[in-house]
């Protein structure tokens, strides 16, 4: 008989969506842990813009964790902004905190939207290793900083066609990686991203939100990032870090820099995050619904319902297991 693989429920769907909540309540009932799956998160002091579930950080034993609503919350604040923190890292660190969240006898369920980083995990993408290269990454920031980013996407669609299918081309980090990649690993990008073989078994729910329901949360959000003190918190980090480093790169903070400036007024700044952020909506949105196997639901109890019965098939087949054993 061969050995059940650990169940792994996720909760993926566009920004504004909904998902933490939902990803709450399911970890409540099942008596789970969060992983974030998001790119932007990772980064430490970067709380108001990537808008991070307001929780506490613990040590217990000499380990720090954070937790939210007393649910235990993995995947935040795991590099400075100034640090290089790839697919594969990320890849890993969650495949860590999985076994240690079934140790524990817990349900690992997954929560965000940075769709390749679901992907890596739950089909085991197999990611280049190719080591990030500074000089060469300078030297594209800089010429994004001078031309904008749409120069290098054409480059890349030049030598990488087939990526348009899976990368995100409004990310600048996501563009000079896969650049890099083939620069460095002499191969194109899309040709690397092998399957290995499956170390899950998976329940994905998306959230289902109307266009205009999701508009209105985007815009809604970004009106109390800036009352919460996004500005304070972009000076802070541009005090430290500057302009130049990755993160910067990102929605809620690059867009401030012709405001600090003094060439733009602070309403432009808010505008052009709603903007960024309905983007990245659109594209989520994209990314995910080119995959059969998300069960889309719009209702709390939907999910409850999805992972009651995708849980309770995991009891069935041990059930099963120890009368066969018995029989023996």
């Amino acid at each position: 008989m061969s050995k059940a693989l650990p169940k792994v429920i996720a909760v993926v769907g566009p920004t504004a969506s909904g998902k933490t909540k939902f990803a709450l309540l399911l970890a409540k009932h099942f008596r789970g842990e969060i992983i974030v799956a998001d790119s932007r998160q990772i980064y430490r002091g970067m709380d108001i813009g990537t808008n991070k579930s307001r929780g506490v950080w613990r040590t217990r034993r000499g380990v720090r964790s954070y937790a939210v609503n007393g649910i235990p919350y993995h995947g935040i604040d795991l590099a400075e902004p100034n640090e290089t923190f790839t697919v594969q890292q990320w890849k890993r660190f969650a495949e860590r905190a999985i076994r240690d969240i079934w140790k524990r006898g817990k349900i690992p369920i997954l929560e965000g939207g940075t769709g390749l980083y679901l992907s890596a995990l739950l089909d085991n993408l197999t990611i280049p290793r190719v080591p990030p290269h500074r000089k060469f990454r300078e030297s594209l920031e800089r010429r994004i900083a001078a031309e904008g980013l749409a120069p290098l996407v054409r480059e890349l669609l030049e030598r990488d066609p087939e990526s348009a299918a899976f990368l995100d081309f409004h990310n600048p980090r996501r563009v000079v990686r896969a650049l890099e990649v083939i620069e460095f690993g002499g191969m194109r990008l899309s040709a690397q991203r092998g399957k290995g073989p499956k170390r899950y078994e998976d329940l994905r729910i998306g959230i289902t939100i109307s266009r205009e329901d999701l508009d209105r949360r985007i815009r809604t959000r970004a009106q109390k990032q800036l009352r919460a003190g996004l500005e304070g918190e972009v000076r802070g980090l541009t005090k430290k870090y500057g302009w130049d480093v990755p993160a910067m790169s990102g929605i809620g903070y690059a867009e401030w820099k012709p405001y600090f400036a003094g060439l733009e007024r602070r309403e432009n700044v808010l505008a052009k995050n709603i903007a960024r952020n309905k983007r990245l909506a659109r594209n989520q949105r994209k990314w995910f619904r080119k995959d059969p196997r998300i069960r889309w639901i719009t209702s709390p109890k939907s999910a409850e319902h999805l992972a009651a019965a995708f849980l309770s098939s995991r009891e069935a087949s041990g059930s099963r297991a120890r009368k066969t054993r018995g029989l023996r």
